[in-house]
């Protein structure tokens, strides 16, 4: 098992003073709606919620609640808060850019699991927004892309890295514009070690699933960096046309580390185009495929290329 703290958080740390205490961040005037929650994470559930605005009014929220594992450290009183949080929050609630969610605050750090509050994106992610508008054309999925480019251009810009990007995280807000969230999220509580199996595993490069060419199972993982990005936005994108996860036709997620591993040796050539997807984006994203993480362009550059 590899403990992770990305070099995009490392960075960034110098930005945002230490001292900040996590109540700052705390709204009191939330209150969490139904009793379902209506989106189930790998470490967290969505809610939805209600928030007394200043102005006498309110608005409906997005109420993301981490499971108790997560944020508790077993050394620790229950409700304790853990310092990858306080983090977390402090660095997501200063982002300010149109293609990327912030975090607005806090609520119920009493609780056993406190809820961090976002905006509702109605739309839902890219493949859900698109099966249910199918009618889109290529152009404006092309929009869609070079959203998911500016929000990770921008984040990269600041030496975020945002370690985890496939399409659950590109969401769809009411201009129908693409959105990137929960940049560094896992990283920075401690959640971003793929040492057992991971759904995010599909849109991860080989250099991040494959760091022992002795390991059988490809278990062992490595950092984020921005070129591991560059090559999740590329798959991401890819799937604007697809609506499929990256590789859908293998049984697992063992048979995708025997691909990776396949191609790492020369004994595959390169991804092939899959045939939904317009040959001029493939041509566009191929090089984001690269297996040299340093041959891969950067999002700024991807983003020229739209």
């Amino acid at each position: 098992m590899i403990s992770i703290i990305t070099e995009g958080v490392k960075a960034r740390k110098h930005l945002i003073p230490h001292s900040i205490p996590i109540d700052s961040f705390v709204l009191p005037r939330v209150v969490r709606q139904g009793t379902r929650c209506i989106a189930v994470g790998e470490h967290a559930d969505l809610w939805l919620g209600n928030m007394s605005t200043e102005d006498g009014g309110s608005l409906v929220v997005a109420l993301k609640q981490l499971r108790k594992g997560i944020i508790e450290k077993p050394s620790e009183p229950k409700g304790q808060i853990n310092e990858g949080l306080r983090r977390y929050v402090q660095v997501a609630h200063t982002l300010d850019h149109p293609h990327v969610v912030r975090v607005i605050g806090l609520s119920g750090i009493n609780e056993p699991a406190p809820y961090l509050i976002l905006l509702l994106f109605s739309n839902g992610d890219i493949v859900r927004f698109l099966k249910q508008n199918p009618g889109k054309t290529d152009d404006e999925k092309i929009e869609l892309a070079k959203g998911v480019l500016a929000g990770l251009a921008y984040l990269h810009r600041l030496g975020i890295i945002h370690g985890s990007v496939h399409s659950k995280n590109a969401l769809v807000d009411d201009a129908g514009g693409a959105v990137l969230c929960d940049a560094t999220f896992n990283s920075m509580i401690g959640e971003d070690d793929y040492s057992t199996i991971s759904s995010k595993w599909w849109w991860m490069p080989h250099e991040r699933l494959i760091v022992d060419d002795d390991a059988d199972d490809g278990c062992a993982v490595a950092s984020p960096s921005e070129a591991a990005d560059v090559y999740e936005a590329a798959l991401t994108i890819a799937q604007m046309w697809t609506l499929r996860r990256p590789f859908y036709n293998m049984r697992d997620e063992y048979a995708l580390i025997i691909m990776l591993r396949q191609l790492k040796m020369g004994q595959l050539a390169q991804l092939d185009q899959p045939e939904e997807v317009p040959a001029g984006v493939w041509t566009i994203l191929q090089d984001c495929l690269s297996l040299e993480p340093q041959a891969r362009p950067t999002a700024e550059e991807l983003l020229a290329r739209f």
